[in-house]
């Protein structure tokens, strides 16, 4: 399936990197250039207390 998230935050990039690992195809979107440009260089860091692996 072909996903396309709107913003790159907190919740949409993790969401958009969840379907990937669900095997979908994702376009993420985004107005902040800033916040794209980092995506983008992979210089982001997303992490939760919640996204332990047992």
């Amino acid at each position: 399936m072909r996903i396309a998230t709107i913003g790159t935050g907190y919740v949409g990039l993790v969401s958009g990197a969840c379907f990937v690992d669900f095997g979908h195809e994702v376009t993420c979107v985004e107005r902040t250039a800033g916040r794209s440009h980092r995506s983008n260089a992979a210089s982001f860091r997303a992490s939760s207390p919640a996204s332990t692996h047992s």
